[in-house]
């Protein structure tokens, strides 16, 4: 740790400069007497800066040095993925600083699983510089104890068996549409495709999600807002106007209203017992049945309703584009997923609950891309009062106001056979990693906080896969960046994953 020099020398320091500046004020007038004074404020700053590292990291290691006031924001902001890697190889638990907030890393499993565990408790979530401004107070993730309890429990109707069938044709239906895009689009030449994941998951959480309350024609618009909104969360923590982040609040804004508006058109059309189209109407078919819902007010659902899309978006966007690499990278598995397929779905069925719980291979394969390229690498809390992390040799008091950084990234290579390898099979029955190392498993958090549309990610990215590997056949063009990793906020391919894809011939073509 970076010690700050003892703090007599500060006082020594304002009083040795304080005299002489008085006993020159009659002949040097008040000019220097301000400028000693000032000097003497900004060194007590950097000191106070100083101690206050000091004793929060408590002989944890981290860097040598780190700027006053701002650490290394400009490296976690322009290049995080480097960023967490540099700081892993200071050990299980760590320390740095960013944007005024002493940061604590926690690189093993047992830290983390503490961490999201006690998210209900000590720490809350905290996501990212910015993000409470962007998606605002009511937002789910940052509620906690028995109101986010309450509200968690009004949504379980929107994920029953039911409700995910209902999604899942949804699904199948979007996932077709772009696929083909996919193919018009790299039909000249091989084209980077994570705008083209990103657009299919766009479209179909607002197809899933709110159906058809967003029409078509308000789609772009409200696309280019929700795009918007997300820069944000990879910028410069300052809302002064014309800024990034400023930009996203006013676009998180355009939003509400637009969602507002599609729970009061779903609230109309279930109050005259039409039958569910999309999430939003399971919702309000239950919510106009209770006599007192912990969500009040539509502005209130609306947020929510912004919640399920921000959480399914980035994440889905990324294991896509891993998912297209992957599989082309591995031609064994893709070979072992398309032998499924052809007994599951041998003329290319409809995908339903009942065929995807067959497909136990491609759900292998699914949870191998989560494993290997966990979308979110980290999921930052923050401490609201003073807080014990431990495991079984080791433990640290976390202070108020302290961030922490709990890896997902890290606890996905911990204790799994060979894990910097990708290996579906270390999930089938022989070897059962998914058992032996459950705890490792954290791509969908833990605790008050795990992922509350589990299985509406899981199914998605799994017909997705169906789909892909029985219909479609692609090359990827391999480039220096392929395996390099950047943060955008979830993890891409520095390249985007370039392919050409066209349909196989044994498919109906239109590409």
């Amino acid at each position: 740790c970076f010690a700050p020099p003892p703090f007599f020398l500060l006082t020594t320091f304002a009083q040795t400069n304080t005299i002489s500046s008085l006993s020159f004020y009659p002949s040097c007038g008040k000019e220097k007497m301000i400028w000693t004074i000032v000097l003497v404020v900004v060194v007590a700053l950097l000191l106070w800066d100083r101690l206050d590292l000091w004793t929060k990291a408590k002989g944890l290691p981290g860097p040598f040095f780190s700027i006053p006031f701002i650490g290394q924001t400009v490296q976690m902001v322009m290049n995080p993925f480097p960023f967490y890697e540099h700081q892993e190889v200071f050990g299980p638990l760590s320390w740095n600083s960013a944007g005024g907030k002493f940061i604590l890393f926690s690189k093993g499993t047992e830290f983390t699983r503490n961490v999201f565990a006690n998210a209900k408790g000590s720490l809350r979530l905290w996501l990212i510089f910015g993000a409470e401004a962007i998606l605002g107070k009511e937002n789910l993730a940052f509620m906690h104890g028995p109101e986010h309890k309450a509200v968690r429990h009004s949504l379980l109707p929107l994920f029953t068996k039911k409700a995910l069938s209902t999604y899942l044709h949804l699904q199948e239906g979007k996932i077709h549409e772009y696929i083909e895009k996919w193919c018009e689009y790299t039909n000249d030449g091989p084209q980077p495709i994570r705008i083209g994941a990103r657009d299919i998951n766009i479209d179909t959480s607002l197809t899933v999600f709110v159906g058809p309350y967003v029409p078509e024609e308000i789609r772009p618009k409200f696309t280019e807002s929700y795009f918007q909104m997300n820069e944000g969360m990879l910028c410069f923590p300052i809302a002064l106007p014309g800024t990034t982040l400023w930009k996203a609040i006013r676009a998180r804004e355009r939003l509400i209203v637009i969602l507002t508006e599609a729970v009061v058109q779903s609230k109309q059309r279930m109050s005259t017992g039409a039958t569910p189209s999309c999430l939003l109407d399971y919702w309000m078919e239950d919510y106009i049945k209770d006599e007192n819902p912990p969500v009040k007010t539509d502005n209130d659902i609306a947020f929510h309703v912004l919640d399920f899309l921000f959480a399914s978006q980035d994440a889905s966007t990324s294991s896509i584009t891993w998912a297209v690499q992957l599989l082309a990278d591995n031609p064994d598995v893709l070979r072992r997923v398309r032998e499924e397929q052809a007994i599951v779905r041998p003329n290319n069925e409809a995908i339903t609950q009942e065929n995807l719980a067959q497909m136990k291979y491609s759900h292998q394969v699914v949870k191998e891309i989560l494993r290997y390229r966990p979308p979110a690498t980290m999921v930052p809390h923050i401490a609201v009062e003073d807080w014990k992390i431990q495991d079984k040799d080791d433990s640290y008091t976390v202070k108020k106001g302290s961030v922490i950084l709990p890896s997902i990234w890290c606890a996905s290579f911990e204790n799994y056979e060979n894990p910097y390898t990708f290996d579906p099979d270390r999930f089938g029955e022989e070897r059962q990693e998914h058992i032996k190392y459950s705890k490792n498993f954290l791509v969908f958090g833990l605790g008050p906080h795990l992922c509350i549309g589990k299985e509406y990610a899981m199914n998605h990215l799994t017909a997705f896969l169906a789909i892909l590997a029985a219909e479609y056949e692609w090359e990827h063009y391999v480039t220096a960046k392929s395996e390099t990793i950047k943060f955008l906020p979830t993890i891409f391919p520095e390249d985007d994953c370039i392919v050409q894809i066209r349909r196989r011939p044994s498919s109906s073509s239109c590409c």
